[in-house]
């Protein structure tokens, strides 16, 4: 049985990538695909990843320092028997950030992300907060380190529409700046502004279609795009 076939795509700096497709359609499993985790013993699968110019048969060495992966349910990352700061603390000094400069930057995306008292939610414990709230810390993560590529694998299922919206529009604006190239997986047509983005529309473990946000949204080809377009 052929789960994913014949996937192939580029992605450039600064770029942004929108993997749209159904439950089960394997948009996931191109991103486990691409840093070579578990996909169980019987599965055989062929990769070839170029690189900085150089053929590779995985990310995964890349994982934590080039690139970061954002997935469902990745608010599970906080320990529950310690506070949230000390979890940022421990992301600091892996990150290798000034503690003054690194607090600032932290403080200032907390309240971006629509959390008004960062001290206070600092000094909770996770189970004390909202399953948004945690998503919405998680998500913040990326834009504290220097990543040249950063991976959101339908990670907005605990957000509302609004606050996808502002977190989506925050990575916009630290692109400008920080460089990274931005891979999101959804379900759907997200209602936000990326039209300069491009669109990979994947169904039973193929490419339907691919091209520029603003291409596919007005002349899409296949019917599954029309529907998913239609949702929105």
């Amino acid at each position: 049985i052929k789960i994913l076939e014949n996937i192939s795509f580029q992605v450039y700096e600064r770029e942004n990538l929108f993997i749209i497709g159904e439950n089960g359609s394997g948009k996931s499993l191109i991103i486990k695909t691409l840093f070579g985790n578990s996909l169980g013993s019987k599965m055989r699968y062929s990769l070839n990843i170029n690189y900085k110019g150089v053929n590779i048969g995985s990310l995964r060495k890349y994982l934590g320092k080039d690139f970061i992966v954002i997935g469902q349910n990745s608010n599970t990352v906080f320990h529950p028997q310690f506070k949230l700061k000390s979890f940022f603390e421990d992301f600091r000094r892996v990150t290798n950030r000034k503690r003054d400069e690194f607090t600032s930057e932290l403080y200032g995306l907390l309240r971006d992300f629509g959390i008004s008292n960062p001290f206070r939610i600092l000094n909770r414990y996770p189970f004390q907060l909202s399953g948004g709230q945690l998503q919405r810390l998680v998500l913040l993560l990326p834009l504290l380190g220097n990543y040249r590529g950063i991976f959101l694998d339908e990670a907005f299922n605990n957000l509302d529409e609004k606050n996808v919206v502002k977190v989506v529009e925050k990575y916009m604006e630290y692109q400008a700046r920080k460089y990274f190239s931005l891979i999101l997986v959804a379900h759907n047509f997200l209602k936000i502004n990326m039209s300069n983005a491009r669109v990979m529309v994947i169904y039973c473990g193929n490419i339907l279609e691919y091209g520029g946000m603003k291409d596919i949204i007005s002349s899409p080809i296949h019917p599954f795009t029309c529907s998913l377009i239609d949702i929105n």
